[in-house]
């Protein structure tokens, strides 16, 4: 399998990094740790491609997304989350696995 497409999308007043694995079926939301990258869901997406589209953002400054001066907490990240969704137009997935503090 090759590695996800990545776009840039809105988050809350940030851009962010989406990576997309193409796929059918369901949508499955990856978010990861508070230290990691959306590229920590690598094996998971190929595990479950092509029955399933796998998506995972780099949370604010990480991996490829924007790094502003502040807005780090939990609230920030929900934020763009839900920013993020709504630019997409996507309706919540059918699956959000996470890691850290976001569970």
């Amino acid at each position: 399998m090759t590695g996800p497409i990545m776009k840039r999308t809105a988050g809350d007043g940030v851009e962010l990094a989406l990576a997309v694995w193409g796929g059918k079926g369901k949508t499955v939301f990856c978010v990861h740790g508070i230290s990691g990258s959306c590229r920590c869901w690598d094996n998971l997406a190929e595990a479950l491609n092509p029955q399933h589209q796998v998506l995972s953002l780099d949370l604010r400054s990480r991996g490829l997304s924007e790094k502003p001066a502040s807005g780090y907490s939990v609230l920030y990240h929900c934020r763009d989350i839900h920013a993020l969704l709504k630019h997409e137009n996507m309706m919540l997935p059918s699956f959000i696995p996470g890691l850290s503090v976001l569970c």
